[in-house]
């Protein structure tokens, strides 16, 4: 089995047993096959871990989950049905559908169909909600183990030097430590879907212990979003080049990091010389990107990691704070 496929088949369990976290829920059997396909002991570990609990929501809550799928498909067939005929009679002059326009009936069924399929759907909704809060124990050791499971991704993404823009996942929880979100999908009924790829920036950051220097000539929303959802106890320097000072949305961007964090987090911006390239450092570990991308980080040898946090508290000291 390739690597990319053994990476692929990590993310779609992942997102499936995220899933859970907004009552999208995944037959555990399935869940369970596609895990044993795989040759990851630390996902199988994971998985057998969070097993009963995804069982024991999945056999009360599953009934209810089909039939909510299928009003939500019925719904929308209906709806996009007739969107698809008003179309095709006033837009685009298909007269043979004009009868179906004009019979009173027909439209007093399909919206009274309508009325009646979304209010027994919103009932159905309700039910898995009532019954999801029972659950709530469970669902935060599920969201745990997502979260082990997500970092232990980036890892293996990192030491095999893969792409993470090729390993999109869908998650429900925006939050997770080593993510990036690149987009929200709303469902037609409300719900929101949110995709997200491995983040190595995100990885490094949950890892860190104590404190993490950041350097960035031109920060991305990647390191940003990553800096913001860093566990609180971290405390966290942001260095960037005096470009970046003078753009106003930037430094509303870091004041609204800085409000998010119950932890310390500072910016400041300085003429990088030397240092202008994307690194982190931590107590006592440090990376570099090789080609100035988060995506192409890799460790510092340690022999130089000294030498370079002199360097940070030097360009420190002469920055100018912008939080």
């Amino acid at each position: 089995m390739t690597v990319r496929t053994e990476l692929s088949r990590f993310v779609r369990v992942v997102s499936w047993i995220d899933g859970y976290q907004e009552n999208f829920f995944k037959d555990p059997v399935k869940i369970d096959e596609e895990v044993e396909k795989t040759n990851s002991d630390y996902l199988k570990r994971r998985w057998k871990r969070i097993q009963d609990d995804v069982e024991k929501i999945w056999i009360p809550q599953s009934a209810l989950s089909n039939r909510f799928n299928i009003l939500t498909k019925t719904n929308e067939v209906i709806l996009y049905g007739f969107s698809a005929i008003f179309l095709l009679v006033f837009v685009f002059d298909f007269q043979a559908l004009m009868p179906i326009m004009r019979s009173l009936p027909l439209l007093v069924i399909i919206l009274v169909s309508l009325v009646l399929l979304n209010i027994y759907r919103s009932r159905t909704q309700r039910r898995i909600e009532e019954n999801s809060e029972t659950y709530a124990e469970k669902l935060q050791k599920i969201r745990i183990g997502i979260q082990d499971l997500i970092l232990h991704l980036c890892e293996i993404i990192m030491l095999e030097e893969k792409d993470p823009k090729k390993y999109e996942m869908e998650v429900c929880y925006p939050n997770y430590q080593g993510t990036y979100i690149v987009r929200a999908k709303s469902g037609f009924w409300g719900s929101k879907v949110y995709k997200a790829v491995p983040s190595i920036a995100g990885w490094i950051v949950s890892k860190a212990k104590g404190y993490v220097r950041v350097i960035d000539p031109r920060p991305t929303g990647e390191v940003l979003n990553a800096l913001r959802i860093a566990p609180p106890e971290l405390e966290i320097s942001l260095l960037t080049s005096n470009e970046m000072s003078k753009d106003k949305r930037f430094r509303r961007t870091c004041i609204q990091v800085k409000n998010a964090r119950t932890g310390k987090f500072d910016a400041a911006a300085c003429d990088l010389g030397d240092l202008n390239n994307r690194i982190m450092i931590a107590k006592n570990k440090a990376w570099c990107a090789k080609e100035k991308e988060w995506d192409t980080i890799t460790e510092i040898p340690s022999a130089k990691i000294r030498t370079l946090k002199e360097s940070f508290e030097e360009k420190w000291k002469k920055a100018s704070i912008l939080t």
